[in-house]
């Protein structure tokens, strides 16, 4: 296996998540490799292979007929329907996983944990709070060890993900505050909720651990959908 280039691959995919996190790619754009490639300065290669991962993923549409791949646009039934999905997924999955779950596992999501406050405490690196939220939902289904779940829970993340980077106030606000000062009872409301989930499995209570992460998800929608006829 070459590791370059799987490197080389993860980086052009977490570099376009960074282009729609920071709003530079928006709902309805249509994108071309190449000129993707050249405004990444990475070669054609990668970034082809990333924007397969992103049509896989759910996160682009590739055009029928035509050239180029697209930012779908956004609409409120499908965030319904897609958040629906993850927490009907990433409920089952943490249920098994309650079973399986290994005091190394907990530390690792208690390291997350702790990383996405840090990283929610600086307010500016948010693709890398992007990608640790990933991580920590990505583990937990990963300890289901069922590769359905698994597949089907990222397509249903990354496009629900579209709707937090366009719809959460921590990715759209430039604040000359600390987030926590600026709505604490908002977006770092993700932070504690995961550290239930963790204490949960950590008691290995499946149903338990099923009921906060259904919730978390919940919450999730809620807190975009009031904002999704006015984004900020």
């Amino acid at each position: 296996m070459d590791t370059k280039k799987i490197k080389a691959d993860e980086k052009a995919f977490m570099m376009i998540i960074d282009q729609i996190v920071a709003h530079r790619i928006r709902p309805g754009d249509r994108i071309y490799e190449p000129d993707l490639a050249e405004t990444l300065k990475l070669s054609r290669t990668p970034v082809r292979h990333a924007l397969s991962r992103l049509v896989a993923e759910g996160v682009l549409d590739k055009t029928k007929g035509r050239r180029g791949y697209t930012l779908p646009v956004l609409s409120k039934e499908d965030m319904e329907e897609v958040f629906a999905t993850r927490s009907a997924l990433e409920g089952k999955a943490i249920e098994i996983a309650a079973g399986k779950v290994t005091d190394k596992d907990i530390s690792y999501l208690r390291e997350l944990n702790e990383r996405e406050r840090s990283l929610f405490h600086l307010g500016r690196y948010k693709s890398e709070y992007a990608q640790v939220n990933e991580q920590f939902h990505s583990k937990i289904v990963e300890l289901a060890g069922n590769r359905y779940l698994d597949r089907y829970f990222r397509q249903a993340y990354w496009r629900s993900s579209l709707y937090t980077f366009h719809f959460g106030l921590f990715y759209n606000i430039e604040l000359d505050m600390p987030p926590e000062t600026a709505f604490p009872d908002s977006e770092h409301r993700t932070y504690r909720e995961h550290r239930k989930i963790i204490d949960s499995l950590e008691r290995r209570d499946g149903a338990g651990s099923r009921t906060l992460l259904e919730e978390h998800v919940y919450n999730t929608i809620v807190r975009r959908g009031v904002r999704f006829s006015a984004p900020i």
